[in-house]
């Protein structure tokens, strides 16, 4: 399965103002906070849980709940679906 590279830089920006999907229902007005738009754009470039928390200076255990909260709010099941809906557009400021 080949995902196509993500400009960190364009990801983060549009993460940072907020997500919106209207395909994904009751999506309407979720925003990320700046850390959880800073480790989802680290998590869509493929770093791991580990490698982010070490990179942060957080534990493990906050990096997955974190990244739980995102998934949640962007209504995604896992890294996959995030790419998608970030490199579909579907983020604001990522025209």
């Amino acid at each position: 399965f080949y995902i196509d590279p993500i400009d960190v830089d364009t990801l983060l920006q549009g993460l940072i103002l907020g997500c919106k999907t209207p395909k994904r229902e009751g999506l309407q007005g979720s925003t990320l906070s700046p850390r959880q738009s800073e480790i989802a754009g680290l998590f869509a470039h493929g770093m791991s849980t580990s490698r982010i928390a070490k990179k942060l200076g957080l534990q493990s255990s906050t990096i997955s709940t974190v990244k739980s909260t995102i998934y949640s709010k962007l209504k995604v099941d896992n890294i996959v679906e995030l790419s998608e809906v970030i490199k579909a557009g579907k983020v604001l400021g990522m025209n």
